[in-house]
């Protein structure tokens, strides 16, 4: 009868019994190559039920011991026709080719597609974003060239804290009853031009609480000027808003760029 090929016999192989390993689950002993630890970093399917497990880490040394047989049930007779020597058998185990780790062509395509999908964020942000980081020192000159190849525009340049008010007055309106003319004189002390500022007024008792306030758009306080062309640096532009009289509790009043 023919053997089973999956078995190998210690005395046809005297080196099976130097790296065994075995099956946690069935217990059975497999002889382990280091070939097929590499493979697949020691992760092998049991040929008896089929579990997968580490066979590094169930290394074993030394063969298990032989079968116990009595002497009364040997047969001492010379027969030519079969080895009745006791062997120790052992399952070459089955290398699982599902449980193979990603080969690093896979993972540098996953890093590639990750450094791809990072790109696409940081660009989505930046045109999200555009505007406010185009105001940052250092800036506006990469923004720039970034909106000339994707085709956005971005905000002009702008500082509020370069903006000066020069003089600024409230008196009661000459011709309108109930009603008040706020002037005042504004200029642009930064080296570029920079779009018109919104004017927030507002009006205080004399414990300083605000009784009236109002934010004026520039086309609101210049009706007539190109308002789109900007604040020319160094500049002054006299500006004047009609306003209503919020009473004689209104001691103060405020004008603020926003």
């Amino acid at each position: 009868m023919a053997e089973d090929p999956r078995y190998i016999s210690e005395l046809d192989d005297p080196l099976s019994a130097l790296t065994q390993t075995q099956c946690p689950d069935c217990r059975t002993v497999f002889r382990i190559t280091p070939e097929q630890l590499d493979a697949a970093d020691g992760l092998v399917r049991c040929g008896e039920c089929s579990n997968i497990f580490n066979a590094g880490a169930a290394l074993a040394r030394g063969a298990p011991s032989a079968p116990d047989v009595r002497q009364e049930n040997l047969d001492l007779s010379f027969d030519t026709r079969a080895d009745t020597r006791p062997r120790t058998r052992f399952f070459l185990p089955e290398v699982d080719a599902e449980a193979r780790p990603p080969r690093l062509a896979g993972r540098t395509l996953w890093i590639g597609l990750n450094v791809v999908l990072a790109v696409f964020l940081a660009g989505q942000l930046i045109y999200l974003f555009r505007d406010a980081l185009s105001q940052l020192p250092g800036m506006r000159g990469p923004l720039t060239a970034f909106c000339e190849s994707t085709g956005c525009t971005i905000a002009p340049r702008r500082d509020l804290n370069k903006l000066a008010l020069l003089n600024r007055n409230v008196y009661s309106h000459p011709n309108v009853a109930g009603a008040l003319i706020i002037s005042a004189t504004i200029v642009n002390n930064a080296s570029f031009t920079q779009q018109y500022p919104v004017l927030a007024v507002s009006m205080a008792n004399v414990r300083g609480k605000t009784i009236a306030q109002r934010n004026f758009n520039p086309r609101d306080y210049l009706p007539l000027a190109d308002v789109e062309a900007g604040m020319t640096p160094g500049a002054p532009v006299s500006i004047a808003l009609q306003v209503a009289d919020p009473g004689s509790d209104a001691m103060t009043f405020e004008l603020d760029f926003r």
